[in-house]
């Protein structure tokens, strides 16, 4: 039982986005003179999923100025910046990936402002009286996956980009789940925390 789709992407139909890193982010830090400004880069491949398969693979590349050094000091204001910078991207714009539809705990705009708070504070913190220099940080995403999930997806597997599988079951809670997932529901028992 498959799910009539919208034509792709179609974000609007779906019901809940999922967003994930896959592969580990690489961050490089660049010094430069005090009074350059500063800059932060995201690139990587954006992969959009639909029922478990890639389905659109676009290239995100989008630069930023900072003009406070002290933003990077900051785990709060640089995890704004680069939800901003995810928010304002071409290639992301149009997708919700907001906190909240983040899907790893670890890698996360969150994590990766944490690891470029942890560099300047590690790099600088002993040079006490010493300013901060101008910093251009250049973030290598391998995989920014988003999932846009429709009612109609297996609720177990969101984000399983490995496999082609479209064997759905609709069990008795009237969810659809991949038949090899369904083993996790007993069956008969009603789920109702799970999104209708």
């Amino acid at each position: 039982m498959a799910a009539a789709l919208p034509p792709w992407p179609h974000r609007a139909a779906a019901a809940v986005t999922g967003v994930r890193i896959r592969g580990e982010e690489k961050i490089h830090a660049t010094h430069k003179p005090r009074d350059h400004p500063c800059s932060v880069r995201l690139h990587g491949n954006l992969v959009l999923l639909c029922h478990g398969s890639r389905r659109a693979v676009a290239e995100l590349d989008h630069r930023v100025e900072v003009t406070d050094v002290a933003t990077f000091t900051c785990v709060e204001e640089c995890s704004e910046l680069i939800h901003g910078m995810l928010a304002e991207a071409p290639a992301t714009s149009q997708y919700d990936l907001g906190a909240e539809n983040w899907v790893d705990p670890i890698h996360t705009p969150l994590g990766i402002a944490n690891g470029i708070a942890r560099y300047v504070r590690e790099e600088f913190d002993d040079d006490e009286g010493v300013p901060v220099p101008g910093l251009d940080f250049d973030i290598h995403l391998p995989e920014l996956q988003v999932a846009l999930v429709y009612s109609e997806l297996c609720v177990i597997r969101l984000l399983d980009s490995e496999t082609g599988d479209e064997d759905t079951v609709m069990l008795p809670c009237s969810h659809l789940f991949h038949r090899r997932c369904s083993h996790v529901v007993q069956p008969g028992v009603d789920v109702p925390d799970l999104p209708a």
